[in-house]
């Protein structure tokens, strides 16, 4: 910079752009999720209502019993946190992360204990862990940057081989554009013409309901890995409330058949597209 600015202190210059393409989008799909691994089956077999639903149509029914479900949820295990969304920087590794979280530990430990009398030792413990942290961040930086110099004696080498390992794993992104979505859908999910049904009148208590042995059959075949849904419900967690209060389930799903109604809450999915083959996404 040519200006002079009558001062020794280093000139700081920001740009303001109204450019909103440049953030990227922090929509969640879903924002509701736990963390399977601290399930607590007891915890959520004490706090599931197993109390009969009070009569209405299917959707109210449907409504009371995923919010039961969702509140044993809250109480046998903790929400997972949301993702973070900085971009991870290229030096960091497994290492400097247990390293960063033992400084943590040790300096909340030295915040904690100050009126101890070994207060200095803690203190101690904390400085030369922050140390380490500080060695091991700057070796790995110095690594990296030995390794972009090497770039112009070896161009085919390790940082080549480095760079296009990291291209290979990174994940092809997904479409965006409206109306490409909306022709793909349109080609997955053709419109039908509506089917009218002839009128046949039956009584309700004429519909078999749906048997206990026909619950279990459909919990059990319900794998623990498998997809969840919007609700961000664990299937072991459903599977557990299914076996704790089966008449809870029963009710609905024979309310379900006695109406003809399926519940629109578990209409709602949602539609993942997965790339196929080396094209890009606008070419699929």
């Amino acid at each position: 910079m040519d200006i002079y600015t009558v001062s020794d202190h280093n000139v700081i210059l920001w740009e303001i752009t109204n450019d909103q393409n440049t953030r990227r989008s922090t929509k969640k799909l879903n924002t509701v999720a736990w963390k399977v691994k601290s399930f607590d089956l007891s915890v959520l077999v004490i706090a599931l209502d197993s109390d009969p639903i009070v009569g209405g149509c299917v959707e109210e029914m449907t409504k009371d019993l995923m919010k039961r479900v969702t509140q044993a949820c809250e109480a046998c295990m903790p929400r997972k946190r949301s993702i973070n969304q900085r971009p991870s920087v290229h030096w960091w590794s497994d290492h400097i992360s247990v390293l960063r979280k033992e400084c943590l530990r040790k300096r909340r430990r030295s915040q904690r204990g100050y009126r101890r009398s070994n207060s200095a030792e803690i203190v101690a413990e904390y400085k030369k862990a922050r140390r380490c942290l500080n060695k091991a961040i700057k070796d790995s930086k110095r690594c990296c940057e030995e390794l972009i110099s090497g770039v112009d004696k070896d161009p085919w080498g390790r940082p080549y081989k480095v760079v296009m390992t990291r291209l290979k794993i990174q994940p092809m992104p997904s479409p965006t554009c409206p109306q490409l979505l909306q022709n793909i859908v349109t080609a997955l999910f053709p419109q039908q013409r509506i089917l009218r049904y002839p009128s046949v009148q039956c009584d309700p208590n004429d519909i078999p309901p749906v048997t206990e042995s026909e619950l279990m059959e459909a919990c059990n075949r319900l794998g623990n890995n498998k997809a969840l849904g919007l609700d961000g419900i664990p299937n072991i967690a459903l599977k557990t409330a299914i076996k704790t209060s089966p008449k809870l389930f029963l009710d609905t799903y024979s309310t379900c058949l006695k109406e003809g109604t399926f519940p629109r809450k578990w209409k709602q999915q949602r539609l993942v597209l997965i790339p196929k083959g080396k094209k890009p996404p606008m070419e699929t």
